[in-house]
């Protein structure tokens, strides 16, 4: 499976703080996700600019409410750190998400330096359904084929339905929901551990 998360107004706020400021943003917003996603022993992929790219096992139990828990954490350590990113960089980053899951090829490039890399459909997808949350109006689109267990699902988040049928490059439609707001608090860790609010 596949989590894309992205900074909104990534293009606004680069202009406002310069590039060496923001950068620091983003450093400290991604160190706060890669605890989190090792927290939850989920693998960051790659960063690419102002996104994340987060992955595991899609056989994985609970994988996906694991990834949505990880996303509402992830909103929450922003929201308790709202004081220091303002005092900071007079800015409070807001993130949306977009979790897909499918068959992907893992292959090796590089010659001096060699690494893996995905291929697939699944990726474009999940791109695409990222650049569909403002449409959508929501942070985060979960597509029906990362969902393992709608019913455990349906306990904490509230969803409303939706077929993505203009997604750029897509001549299929994509079955999602579209994630209104959590039903209960899931913020899984506490605030006094050091870990995840230590920034530099």
């Amino acid at each position: 499976g596949f989590l894309f998360i992205d900074l909104n107004h990534s293009t606004s706020i680069a202009e406002v703080m310069g590039n060496a400021k923001y950068a620091n943003l983003l450093r400290d917003c991604f160190k706060m996700l890669s605890d989190l996603a090792k927290a939850y022993q989920f693998e960051i992929y790659q960063f690419i600019g102002d996104e994340a790219v987060i992955t595991w096992n899609a056989k994985r139990k609970h994988a996906d409410r694991e990834a949505l828990k990880l996303f509402s954490d992830f909103k929450a350590y922003l929201v308790e750190m709202e004081e220091m990113f303002l005092s900071k960089y007079d800015v409070l980053p807001r993130f949306k998400a977009a979790i897909h899951s499918g068959i992907v090829v893992q292959s090796e490039i590089g010659i001096e330096k060699k690494h893996f890399v995905y291929h697939g459909d699944v990726l474009n997808t999940t791109s695409r359904m990222l650049s569909e949350c403002h449409k959508q109006n929501t942070d985060l689109l979960i597509s029906s084929e990362a969902i393992n267990s709608p019913s455990l699902l349906e306990e904490w988040i509230e969803t409303v339905p939706v077929r993505l049928s203009t997604l750029k490059g897509k001549q299929k439609s994509v079955s999602a929901y579209r994630c209104i707001q959590s039903k209960t608090s899931m913020l899984s860790f506490s605030k006094s551990s050091n870990t995840f609010f230590k920034t530099t």
